[in-house]
């Protein structure tokens, strides 16, 4: 068999690899063990990875669930619980709180679960017996709201503000000017980048509600009076935690830095940027620590990632010293990521997809629609695009909001015109239906015919009203369409809204798919309608779920609406190269299909793209988009195997394993039929740069 690529490379030689690793690697846990008493069974290998989360607690601190969404996740974390701590605190959305008391309750024998709104909750739930296993549930908002902030950590020196724990020189983020005393509240950085050190405390002066409680932040609460007290941090959706300085990203690194041990689930633990990763790491993996500081996110970019430098030469600026005239480096961070990332995650991570856990599942498809705009759409896209190729977007940074709606929203909306601020306006584009929206309603007909479902989702929900029109739209044909908006229900409602909705004969159900990405099953719509671009892969993937689950009994469907020769098909592929990056870490190797739009000699990224450069085209025909084993590849090369960064003194760090991998000669002696000892693909390089040492 004649290697083309990485993919037959590992379809020709994976049982030899296999065995190798194994060896290599043996596996930590094979066999489920003694579980604790549950009032359920576990369903598949849930019962492996019960036993290998308990495990990695207790050998690191740390364990992590990348698991499918439908396998389990919640269940998985309260048995562990059960089996490996006395007192544990869930730190979850706030919509999913009651969720969290219903499945600890259904999971735990005489579990006692305490919802913490108040510190005389938390309070409460410390005099509880000992005796039982406790659960507090404390949802996000919960822990990170208090009272309005005053400067804490920050004191001044000469007038220069530094950080009262290391010593830091605070600037502005964007200016770089150093601010003074009158504005150091404007900075809005919770802690210090370099150390972690809070460096803002409540106001007294506006710390008590009416009634009289205090608005205080409960995960502070717990690390000042709480830490030690639970044995176990359950972090669920630990992926929205990954911000830098975002207040619940703040919140949720308290409580791991006053609680022992954390137990981390995630449907989508990366984003497909290295920079994605950082944080979680930083906050909740604490041999992580050794190998880089809090502000070294560069460099672990560098390491782990995969950067882009662009030479720009701007020859207005020539001189007779520099007649190539002046240049600059730019470098932006791009979707990849090194192999050697997974150093910082097997040893304690389980990945369980869903057929792990159920087998049965009906089948899963997706499928991408590229429609004609047609010559009157087609004709005012090009025009409004037209004004902005005139400007030059480097120098009217200001401009790159306002281009990337119009080039991937806009259109969709394009009866309403597009306005840039007070710069430009376009005029609405006089057009009774638009070719997506008829793609839509003959798409809907069929679906109904065969007695199936439909949920739409859209990103236009406020003042461009798009899923308002397209309920009109819909209704008009003969649908019982209903838009769903973040102020139609809340979110702890939203389930029970839709529930009564299909029961009262909903055809389709128009909403952004933010609203329902995480804790709702939607089994009811089998037939799911991206009609506009998701920029977000956690989104996309989270959201795209919410039908493919235990419980299903029909194939479900996937389809991915684009205009073609739009900036809508650029943002697909830069989407597929962000989640094919994400799959890789969770050992999903996927070839093909969206190869063909996220490859950089034929189609650039979005980003690139909001720089001036459209070139739209791709081949539609080998597209099959991407949220179960995404078809599509990065749009950049692997990043180079480097060496670790080197260890800092810290107690419990991961144990250093080489990547032994065999050679082209063990894989002959093994029986392996290398014709011509013909060498592996350049990729393989990348992967095992061993097998290249032979031959």
């Amino acid at each position: 068999m004649k290697i083309q690529d990485l993919g037959s490379f590992l379809a020709q030689y994976a049982s030899a690899l296999l065995s190798h690793v194994d060896r290599a690697f043996p596996a930590v846990v094979r066999e489920p063990g003694k579980l604790p008493e549950l009032l359920r069974k576990p369903l598949g290998r849930q019962a492996l990875a019960i036993h290998a989360a308990r495990r990695a607690l207790e050998t690191y601190g740390t364990a992590i669930v990348v698991g499918e969404m439908g396998s389990g996740k919640s269940f998985i974390a309260a048995a562990t619980a059960a089996a490996a701590s006395e007192r544990t605190l869930v730190l979850c959305p706030p919509h999913l709180v009651e969720k969290w008391r219903a499945e600890i309750e259904a999971t735990v024998p005489k579990a006692q679960v305490v919802i913490a709104e108040t510190i005389t909750d938390l309070e409460q739930a410390r005099k509880l017996p000992s005796d039982r296993p406790l659960f507090v549930v404390l949802s996000r908002e919960r822990a990170k709201l208090g009272a309005p902030t005053v400067p804490q950590g920050i004191y001044f020196s000469r007038g220069i503000p530094r950080c009262i724990r290391c010593g830091q020189v605070f600037r502005d983020e964007k200016s770089g000017a150093i601010p003074g005393p009158a504005s150091i509240a404007k900075l809005q950085r919770p802690v210090c980048a370099r150390c972690g050190e809070p460096l803002y405390a409540p106001d007294p002066k506006r710390a008590r509600r009416k009634d009289g409680s205090v608005k205080y932040p409960l995960a502070e609460y717990v690390k000042r009076r709480m830490r030690g007290f639970f044995d176990l941090l359950i972090l669920d959706e630990a992926h929205e935690y990954k911000a830098a300085d975002s207040a619940q990203g703040v919140a949720a690194g308290m409580l791991a830095e006053a609680i022992p041990r954390s137990l981390i689930l995630t449907g989508t633990l990366f984003g497909g940027y290295a920079s994605t990763l950082f944080f979680l790491l930083w906050r909740f993996v604490r041999p992580f620590r050794e190998h880089f500081a809090r502000d070294e996110v560069k460099k672990f970019i560098e390491t782990y990632g995969a950067v882009e430098r662009v030479e720009v030469v701007d020859k207005e600026n020539r001189g007779i010293t520099t007649r190539r005239g002046r240049t600059a480096l730019r470098t932006k961070e791009i979707p990849a990521t090194s192999p050697m990332l997974l150093y910082f995650l097997l040893p304690f991570t389980v990945f369980l997809k869903l057929s792990d856990v159920a087998g049965g599942l009906p089948p899963y498809g997706e499928e991408v629609r590229e429609i004609d705009p047609g010559p009157l759409l087609e004709e005012w896209y090009d025009s409004l695009m037209g004004w902005f190729d005139d400007k030059d977007l480097r120098k009217e940074p200001h401009l790159l909001g306002a281009y990337f709606h119009a080039g991937v929203f806009s259109i969709d909306t394009a009866t309403e015109g597009f306005n840039v601020a007070d710069e430009y306006a376009h005029p609405p584009l006089e057009l009774e239906t638009l070719p997506k929206e008829e793609e839509l309603v003959e798409l809907v007909r069929q679906e109904r015919a065969r007695g199936r479902r439909v949920i739409v989702f859209v990103q236009n929900t406020g003042e461009r009203n798009l899923a308002g029109r397209l309920e009109r739209i819909l209704t008009t044909s003969g649908f019982r369409a209903r838009a769903l908006y973040s102020s139609t229900a809340s979110a702890r409602k939203r389930e029970a809204w839709i529930q009564k909705a299909v029961r009262e004969g909903l055809d389709v159900l128009i909403l952004h798919p933010r609203l329902v990405q995480t804790g709702l099953d939607l089994i009811d719509f089998p037939t799911l309608v991206y009609y506009q671009v998701e920029p977000s892969v956690y989104v996309l993937r989270q959201a795209a779920r919410r039908s493919w689950r235990i419980g299903q009994k029909h194939p479900v469907r996937v389809v991915y609406f684009v205009y073609r020769a739009t900036l809508q098909t650029k943002a697909l592929g830069l989407l597929a190269a962000k989640a094919q990056a994400s799959h890789a870490i969770e050992g999903l190797l996927v070839e093909g299909g969206l190869n063909a739009m996220a490859n950089d000699e034929a189609s650039v990224s979005l980003a690139r793209a909001l720089a001036g450069a459209r070139d739209t085209s791709f081949d539609p025909s080998k597209i099959r988009i991407a949220t179960l084993g995404l078809e599509g590849a990065s749009a950049n090369k692997l990043p180079e195997n480097k060496e670790l960064p080197p260890k800092r003194q810290c107690a419990g760090h991961i144990p250093s394993a080489p990547l032994e991998l065999p050679t082209v000669g063990e894989l002959e002696k093994e029986g392996v039929e290398l014709p011509g000892r013909k060498r592996p693909p350049k990729e393989a390089a990348v992967l095992f740069p061993e097998l290249l040492k032979a031959g």
